[in-house]
């Protein structure tokens, strides 16, 4: 868990704002170095890892919340027994969306956060880790910005 968050911590700011800016390389296609180069030398070295408190929240809050939620599952129907292949991808399922359902304003959070470098400065929210920006989503934006893009994952 904790190697995937430092390991790609510096790739997904460019990825994130590769994907809301649309930025593309000369032949047409996406280019992460070079989306990373421009990151640098707007943001400096650090921009790449815009985020990185909320992306470990992210990945603690999810994975205890669908393990948690599948063990639970598990232990109170099947006590004794051993849920069938089908049983146990429908339980995974259900326990992984209400996960992703549970920790969407983190992934709100995270997604401004990485996407904040794009913005010209004085739009910018500069928020300065996970909880500044969850209570300054809930005070500026209301709690429903929250939700933004929640519905998908459980689809």
């Amino acid at each position: 868990m904790w190697r995937e968050t430092r390991s790609s911590a510096a790739v997904r700011p460019a990825w994130v704002r590769a994907q809301l800016a649309g930025e593309v390389a000369a032949d047409g296609k996406v280019s992460i170095v070079q989306i990373a180069r421009k990151i640098v030398k707007t943001d400096g070295p650090l921009g790449l890892y815009s985020g990185l408190s909320a992306a470990a929240a992210r990945q603690l809050i999810y994975v205890n919340l669908s393990l948690g939620i599948y063990g639970t599952l598990r232990d109170t129907m099947f006590v004794g027994q051993d849920p069938s292949g089908v049983v146990k991808l429908g339980m995974g399922c259900f326990s992984g969306g209400v996960a992703a359902f549970c920790s969407n304003p983190i992934e709100v959070t995270l997604v401004r956060m990485q996407a904040d470098g794009r913005l010209p400065l004085a739009q910018r929210r500069n928020y300065s880790n996970i909880f500044n920006g969850l209570c300054r989503i809930g005070s500026e934006d209301g709690a429903k910005a929250y939700m933004a893009g929640g519905v998908p994952p459980l689809l």
